[in-house]
């Protein structure tokens, strides 16, 4: 996908920055009309799709699931796995699911964690948002001291706001119940955007003329 931006400022540079990555630009020196071509997000990555043949074939005798989207791994813990009945410390067993995925992600430094907690929708929402969010965070705490980077990861907690499944059958809340771990690349801060800057900065034709 191409997007045709004008610009007379480094703004841009600082767009695309903040944006993650560009996979490849083209500047017009005397109008300084920019061509972005930003990344196709529908195609997989080699390091996600290594990563998710690594991880399903650990969990596959477990109830764990592992889904690849794209550039994007969700790994998808029940939640009777790691915690207790209300409870949000992790199970003492649960440790050993949760290092399998720390003997795979560990060999990489370029991936970045989203950690969200979700229950069923028994009780009320705002207990139950509070419980996903401990929950989470217990996850994360686990991670963290045992080699992640707690600036790679992100928590969130949503309590019973997204069932996959029906609240009215045991079954289905217990697949309701669960802490989903999305693996993602890093954004590649492209090393074009200093020379992009530099080139929007550069003088115009018709500033050359306006100064001779």
């Amino acid at each position: 996908m191409q997007i045709k931006l004008i610009t007379s400022s480094v703004a841009l540079a600082m767009v695309l920055s903040l944006a993650g990555c560009v996979s490849d630009y083209q500047v017009d020196p005397g109008t300084k009309e920019v061509t972005v071509v930003l990344p196709d997000k529908t195609k997989n990555s080699p390091e996600i799709t290594g990563l998710q043949y690594s991880l399903r074939e650990k969990y596959r005798h477990t109830q764990i699931g592992v889904i690849q989207l794209g550039d994007e791994l969700r790994v998808i813990y029940p939640s009777d796995l790691l915690f207790g009945v209300g409870n949000t410390q992790l199970l003492a067993h649960s440790e050993l699911y949760l290092d399998m995925l720390l003997g795979e992600v560990r060999r990489q430094n370029n991936l970045t964690y989203m950690i969200e907690g979700l229950t069923d929708s028994s009780g009320s929402q705002a207990g139950n948002v509070a419980l996903s969010v401990k929950r989470a965070q217990s996850v994360a705490d686990y991670l963290e001291s045992h080699g992640l980077s707690a600036d790679e990861m992100m928590v969130k907690g949503y309590g019973g706001l997204y069932s996959v499944a029906d609240n009215e059958t045991k079954q289905g809340r217990a697949k309701n119940r669960r802490i989903v771990i999305t693996v993602l690349l890093k954004p590649q801060k492209s090393s074009v955007l200093s020379s992009l800057g530099s080139l929007l900065e550069a003088p115009t034709e018709d500033d050359k003329k306006q100064n001779s």
